[in-house]
């Protein structure tokens, strides 16, 4: 996709998200930094903060194959490179416990309507989110395209509850 196809879609999904009851309820999201030609986040989280909430994002612990999420003040400051090229929280200072989370909105390169996704491979989130899988909404963030027939998956893979893209909202279940 051109650059401006990626903006005008992602704005319409960042529309569609902020209207979604599961966000206004919540009081502490997890989202990712965007990256690439991956739905933009950046106005999203902006928006987030300005209204109040807690923006959580994840840290990758290379050695554990884990996330640790860090909440964030500001996005300009608070992000850096970190690993896979994607912006990360500068440090640790202040981490949140996973039991403090009460939505996560997770990327992908595929979902299907069963809320399997693929992600990129390396089951970062997946290993995340099965420890909070139940306790929170998980929503992914997705071009209409991005939705398939069938995603491969298999027991460790932790499927989403929401998948919202330009065109709609999919509830799974």
């Amino acid at each position: 996709m051109e650059e401006g196809e990626v903006m005008r879609r992602s704005e319409e999904i960042k529309r569609k998200v902020l209207e979604l009851q599961e966000v206004r309820d919540a009081r502490v999201i997890m989202l990712y930094a965007s990256k690439g030609k991956e739905v933009r986040t950046d106005e999203l989280i902006s928006e987030l903060l300005r209204v109040g909430k807690r923006v959580v994002l994840p840290k990758t612990e290379m050695r554990e194959k884990g996330i640790t999420p860090v909440e964030i003040s500001d996005l300009e400051k608070d992000l850096i490179p970190g690993n896979y090229g994607i912006r990360e929280p500068r440090d640790c200072a202040r981490r949140v416990d996973p039991g403090e989370i009460d939505l996560v909105i997770v990327p992908g390169i595929a979902f299907d309507r069963n809320g399997n996704r693929l992600g990129r491979g390396a089951g970062y989130y997946d290993r995340f989110l099965s420890t909070i899988k139940g306790k929170v909404r998980i929503v992914a963030l997705a071009y209409s395209f991005q939705i398939v027939e069938r995603v491969p998956s298999s027991n460790s893979d932790v499927p989403v509850d929401i998948i919202v893209t330009e065109e709609g909202v999919y509830r799974i279940g």
